[in-house]
């Protein structure tokens, strides 16, 4: 599913179809429980996680020449007519080293380094929103100091209204 239309589709097929992520050169778009269909061309599914690999080191909100690789994929599969009217919400995140509150706000600079590069991109600012959400929502629960829950993720949340 490309333009996130699944007219024509048995209730079933439709399900299943919604269900399975839609792969773009280094960019996987995994629907979560709560994902929906989008009616707008260039916008697949709301709510919908884009998986990358941003991370970050500890206590810092630069990105890597790793994370700079990744953004500038995720900068064109944005730019791409599958993609080019979603809106996005980039999450920051953090391992549980850190006090709370510290955390909430280096999470939030994760995310805003993110959304500076992708502007220098030439993505619209107007298709980003940016939320630090600390140690919240680990990756690795078994490990909240875990390396990997160092990071940004996107969602999509919505689609350009003309």
């Amino acid at each position: 599913i490309v333009d996130g239309s699944l007219k024509g589709r048995q209730d079933g097929a439709a399900r299943a179809a919604e269900s399975k992520p839609i792969r773009m050169r280094g960019i996987r778009i995994q629907p979560t429980a709560a994902t929906a269909p989008s009616t707008a061309p260039g916008c697949p599914r709301t709510n919908s996680i884009v998986a990358l690999d941003v991370k970050f080191d500890l206590n810092s909100a630069v990105l890597t020449a790793e994370a700079y690789r990744t953004l500038r994929q995720m900068a064109e599969a944005m730019r791409r007519r599958e993609l080019v009217s979603c809106h996005f919400a980039i999450e920051g995140h953090t391992d549980a080293t850190g006090q709370a509150a510290y955390n909430d706000v280096l999470s939030k600079k994760r995310a805003d380094s993110v959304k500076q590069f992708l502007l220098s991109m030439d993505v619209k600012g107007s298709r980003l929103v940016t939320v630090g959400k600390g140690s919240r929502e680990p990756l690795n629960a078994a490990n909240p100091a875990a390396g990997e829950n160092r990071r940004v993720q996107f969602r999509i949340v919505g689609a350009a209204t003309n």
